[in-house]
């Protein structure tokens, strides 16, 4: 048997310090004022983040991660009130004809296609009249399949099994399953470990973990949208963008095969939603995850531009084929203020640091 959950883990001493830390500065908005006053003395090739959100409801399943509803709507309402939000492909379009950009302009994205994107975050998205991105990974709308990460939650979370082995890259790991915590620790470090395996090593490991901790599965039916609900979202002024087809990473696989994934993934969305699909978000994003034939592969295809997963800021002279993004996990309204605040606030100094610091082939010039 599990253990039941410890729904509220004792909080560390700093962790409580740097949160009323965060909620003094966001009511004080000394952030706020300060990015403000930087923005009129800035030129106009303006610094903006966009930010990667995957699933929004209240489960608070620790084996599925979400940002509650509450903790979504309170930070919409404020990129709503203190930003500039814009759709990505707007975004794109001014970077390509190097057109000004406006002082704290954020982009909002989703990533994968799960059907609580529609229940729960696109009212929420409604309500404020925000533009939003979200990527598809089509071999998962209508076909049944659940993507292997949550394959493998779903196979560790309901295993009657109290132990499991499993090969890590520093060797041979016994994993305890007695308690939800040593089960969502197990998750982690497995779902690691698999990442960085090619795909048919990766396959074979999550069958053998479905296998031997739940050889009965019962993987819920509804947990991606369909293409009613994808229409429904396209209607609903949500932009749709391709996340390949299978969800693979694309340097781990053959380049045909990744050209495939990226032909067949927007020829698909085009048919279905019937609107250009100019967009892609690369599958796990990381900077081992895409590379130049990637890149070019992509332009190939037909896509105009392609988000990562690495972070960070951009501005007028960014690679419209590596434009990072950021996930905001905050809980509280306070931490993601504040954190949003000071990004803004010290981008520009970044930027002119890393600009001295790249390197000259790794600079695009706008046109």
């Amino acid at each position: 048997m599990i253990e039941p959950e410890i729904k509220h883990r004792a909080r560390r001493p700093g962790r409580a310090v740097a949160a009323v830390g965060a909620e003094l500065l966001h009511r004080s908005r000394i952030l706020t004022i300060l990015s403000a006053v930087r923005s009129r003395k800035e030129s106009a090739s303006f610094p903006f983040t966009i930010l990667l959100y995957h699933r929004i409801n209240d489960d608070h399943d620790p084996f599925f991660p979400a940002l509650s509803v509450a903790a979504f709507e309170a930070q919409m309402d404020h990129l709503a009130r203190r930003f500039h939000v814009v759709p990505l492909t707007d975004l794109v379009d001014r970077i390509q004809r190097g057109a000004p950009i406006s002082p704290r302009t954020i982009v909002v994205t989703f990533d994968d296609g799960y059907r609580d994107n529609l229940l729960c975050a696109h009212p929420v998205v409604q309500k404020f009249s925000l533009p939003v991105t979200l990527f598809v990974a089509t071999g998962f709308v209508e076909t049944g399949k659940v993507m292997w990460n949550d394959q493998v939650a779903w196979a560790i979370k309901h295993s009657s099994a109290e132990r499991f082995e499993f090969e890590t890259a520093v060797g041979r790991s016994v994993f305890l399953l007695r308690t939800v915590q040593q089960r969502v620790s197990a998750l982690e470090t497995v779902l690691e470990e698999l990442k960085g395996l090619d795909e048919s090593g990766k396959q074979a490991w999550v069958e053998r973990i479905r296998h031997e901790l739940n050889p009965n599965p019962a993987e819920p039916e509804t947990l991606m949208l369909d293409w009613k609900d994808l229409r429904t979202l396209r209607k609903g002024g949500w932009n749709i963008g391709s996340h390949t087809v299978n969800h693979p990473i694309l340097t781990a696989v053959k380049p045909s095969i990744a050209r495939a994934e990226l032909h067949e993934s927007k020829r698909i969305l085009e048919i279905e939603l019937e609107q250009p699909v100019t967009l892609l978000a690369y599958p796990n994003g990381k900077r081992r995850d895409f590379s130049d034939a990637v890149k070019t592969l992509a332009r190939e295809c037909g896509y105009k531009a392609a988000v990562t997963t690495l972070g960070g800021f951009g501005n007028l002279g960014i690679d419209l084929f590596e434009m990072g993004r950021q996930s905001p996990w905050e809980d509280h309204l306070s931490s993601f203020a504040v954190k949003m605040d000071w990004s803004y606030l010290r981008a520009p100094i970044l930027q002119r640091r890393n600009s001295v610091r790249q390197p000259a082939s790794r600079r695009i010039e706008t046109r």
